[in-house]
């Protein structure tokens, strides 16, 4: 009866680590990202037109009711034609209440339509109607939920120095502005 031979454990163990190896190793990442199409910037601005007019006609609405309900400072229907069109004394509280809706509604137009899609596909209304897409500047993937929100406070602080951080972009290499640098995104152009 031949006999079994034995292999050490620590060859075979060794041919496992070399194996596994070969499969997890990576390709470094390079430090800067592929070539992209970046978006025009006439695109861009003519995608956030589209967007802030969206934005303005859905919270506009609700605004200017809130506003007609809202009392003015002589509300007090001491004048005779204010008593002939039911004039109502506020009391303190609702106006508390309807500046808290009009709050509440602001903030839901810009959540579903500004920074859940940004953030969600790198898209807004006018960017998908203009084919431009904001996505991470190194993955190409979506900037997801924290960083959109980040990107537009920057955005409004962007445009608010004279617009200079806007200007950025069309001296920057990736036609990058200062919000984009700032949360490490990218605004690339993709066929219609």
């Amino acid at each position: 009866m031949p006999k079994a031979t034995e292999e050490k454990w620590g060859s075979d163990f060794t041919h496992m680590v070399v194996r596994r190896s070969s499969i997890v190793d990576r390709p470094e990442r390079s430090p800067s990202p592929e070539p992209r199409r970046s978006a025009p910037f006439g695109l861009r601005v003519a995608a956030t037109v589209v967007d802030a007019v969206l934005i303005l006609a859905l919270i506009a609405g609700p605004l200017w009711y809130i506003r007609h309900r809202m009392p003015s400072h002589d509300s007090y229907c001491a004048r005779l034609i204010d008593r002939l069109y039911s004039c109502r004394q506020y009391a303190a509280r609702d106006v508390v209440h309807l500046r808290q809706a009009a709050v509440i509604i602001i903030a839901a137009v810009l959540f579903t339509v500004w920074l859940v899609p940004l953030g969600r596909t790198g898209r807004t209304l006018g960017r998908w109607l203009f084919g431009v897409r904001v996505v991470d500047f190194r993955t190409g993937a979506p900037i997801g939920y924290i960083r959109a929100v980040f990107r537009s406070l920057m955005e409004v602080f962007s445009v608010g120095i004279a617009g200079i951080g806007i200007l950025n972009a069309r001296f920057d290499r990736y036609s990058q502005t200062w919000h984009d640098i700032v949360t490490r995104s990218v605004s690339i152009a993709e066929d219609l």
